[in-house]
């Protein structure tokens, strides 16, 4: 049992393991841990919609959790979408960076993923858009039970978000960025802002992303200075997550 619960997390009661045991095992994990209602194999998230890839094994199947974090509460299907619990500092450190009273542009919501705990322990002025159906749902309903009351909740791909010159922040939180998604964020933007981008790069690596970043936003006739560079997590073996703070001014 202990060689599979070294990489586990929790969401919710449900205990989710990266490894995957046979069905006694899982039962036995049930049995022992009185918190746990069900236990699933995580393989992988896949997509912009972040789509993960689990499988119950044992206990109840009970998808749709109610999870808690830093004082706020995630509602979702874990079916349909995942809150990495890799990204606990990450969102820590967006409440720390963040200003009050923001005008904030999420661009990949999901459920408030990166943006729940910024708007509520900032008061942030919060556009956010999410492009899955499913997910979009969970996010109302996330927003709803948290008693915040966004500026406007948008179920669209973000590429195709209409907004110009109101964030002083946009969360650009997905790692296969388009300049089509950039282009957007710049337009979004204020004359002066911040965006937020997460590549997966080798350690030292992560500059080649800051070039790549810079080229598109001169190319939609705005400049840039790199404010910080963070490192997040590890995220495979040899690459990791970073979150990269980037001013514009236009």
């Amino acid at each position: 049992m202990a060689y599979y619960l070294k990489s586990y997390f929790r969401i919710g009661n449900q205990l989710i393991v990266r490894k995957k045991p046979p069905y006694e095992i899982a039962q036995k994990i049930v049995d022992r841990f009185p918190w746990v209602e069900g236990v699933y194999f995580y393989q992988a998230i896949r997509g912009e919609e972040r789509v993960p890839q689990i499988i119950h094994l044992a206990g109840k199947d009970k998808p749709d959790v109610m999870h808690k974090e830093n004082g706020v509460f995630y509602l979702f299907n874990i079916y349909q979408t995942m809150l990495s619990p890799g990204n606990t500092y990450l969102r820590k450190l967006l409440v720390d960076i963040t200003s009050l009273k923001e005008n904030l542009l999420d661009m990949f919501a999901a459920v408030g993923n990166l943006s729940l705990q910024p708007t509520y322990y900032n008061n942030c002025n919060l556009i956010a858009v999410e492009k899955s159906s499913s997910t979009f749902k969970s996010l109302q309903k996330t927003m709803k039970f948290n008693g915040i009351l966004p500026k406007k909740l948008v179920n669209i791909d973000s590429r195709r978000l209409q907004l110009k010159n109101w964030a002083d922040t946009v969360f650009l939180g997905y790692h296969n960025l388009d300049f089509k998604h950039v282009q957007t964020a710049v337009k979004a933007a204020k004359s002066y802002a911040k965006l937020h981008f997460h590549p997966i790069a080798k350690k030292g690596a992560e500059q080649d992303w800051i070039d790549i970043y810079s080229r598109w936003i001169s190319s939609c006739g705005a400049t840039s200075e790199v404010d910080d560079v963070f490192h997040v997590k590890k995220f495979s073996p040899g690459q990791s997550h970073y979150l990269i703070v980037i001013s514009i001014r236009k």
